[in-house]
């Protein structure tokens, strides 16, 4: 243990940090997930999601991504994408309902703030160090579904509605809205 490898290990391991449910029933790698993780070393489905730093869009208050996020479904939304991101949010909502959180991560802060935004988003986020960019690895876009948990549920660099439909309706008894899913 005098070792700093060793310390880091123990850490990571004491603390649960590194755990992964990678091809468990609620992460199914498929061939792109398993490409953008090879290439991009990104949190992928069954990873637990990193925390990151950012700022409140509106007050410019600081803000820590879990502070927002707390223990919810929450849907993450990266980018200036902002009709693709209210469908795959309205898509969300339909399957998860009021237990979702919507936050909407903005790569730089803009002068106009759309009002439309805080209609579908129950958060606006400033990436005002890049550390959300950076912890996620998301390139210019990212739709990311993290579970109560905070593992990785979902995530998509392009807003497929399609694959965020097959997820959800695997998971979800569509007559029970909200639903927790079974392992």
């Amino acid at each position: 243990m005098r070792f700093r490898a060793a310390q880091r290990w123990a850490v990571a391991t004491d603390s649960q940090l590194k755990i992964s449910y990678h091809g468990g029933p609620l992460a199914k790698a498929t061939l792109s997930s398993g490409l953008s993780h090879l290439i991009r070393r990104a949190p992928m489905q069954g990873d637990r999601g990193p925390d990151a730093d950012c700022q409140m869009k509106t007050t410019q208050r600081a803000t820590m991504l879990g502070e927002q996020i707390q223990a919810n479904w929450a849907l993450l939304l990266y980018g200036s994408a902002q009709e693709q991101g209210h469908e795959i949010a309205e898509l969300a909502r339909s399957r998860i309902g009021e237990s979702l959180r919507v936050v909407w991560i903005q790569k730089v802060q803009r002068n106009a703030q759309n009002r439309s935004d805080t209609r579908w988003s129950d958060a606006i986020l400033v990436d005002h160090r890049g550390e959300f960019a950076r912890a996620w690895q998301v390139g210019r876009q990212a739709y990311i579904l993290l579970r109560p948990d905070g593992h990785v549920a979902w995530r998509s660099f392009l807003p497929d509605k399609d694959a965020l439909l097959a997820w959800l309706d695997c998971v979800f008894d569509l007559g029970h809205v909200a639903k927790t899913p079974t392992a």
